[in-house]
C-alpha cells in the first residue's frame, strides 16, 4: 500500500463507516476467532457486492475507530456482475 493510499484509508476510517466502509473490529480467544461471526461477515460483504463495492477493514473498532490492523482488503465490482477481494 502506498502511503498516501494508507493516508486515505486512516482519512476515511476517522470519519466511519458509511455505505462503502465497513469496519470490523476483530476478537480472538486462544486460536479461534470469535468475532466477527461469519454469518455477519458474510452479510456486511453481500451488502457491499450489491451496492458500488466498497472496502471492508479488518481489526478497526467501528465505534472507537481503534486500528488493530495492517492490512485490508477492497470489494471490486466488474462489469460481469461478479467482483474480487484486492488485499492493500
Amino acid at each position: 500500500m502506498t502511503s498516501g493510499a494508507a493516508a486515505e484509508l486512516a482519512r476515511r476510517i476517522r470519519l466511519g463507516e458509511d455505505s462503502a466502509l465497513e469496519l470490523k473490529s476483530i476478537r480472538v480467544d486462544g486460536t479461534r476467532v470469535r468475532s466477527p461471526h461469519r454469518n455477519g461477515l458474510a452479510d456486511e460483504l453481500t451488502a457491499l457486492a450489491n451496492g458500488r463495492g466498497g472496502t471492508l477493514v479488518l481489526g478497526v473498532d467501528d465505534e472507537t475507530r481503534q486500528c488493530r490492523a495492517s492490512r485490508s482488503q477492497t470489494w471490486m465490482p466488474s462489469r460481469a456482475g461478479r467482483g474480487k477481494f484486492a488485499t492493500t
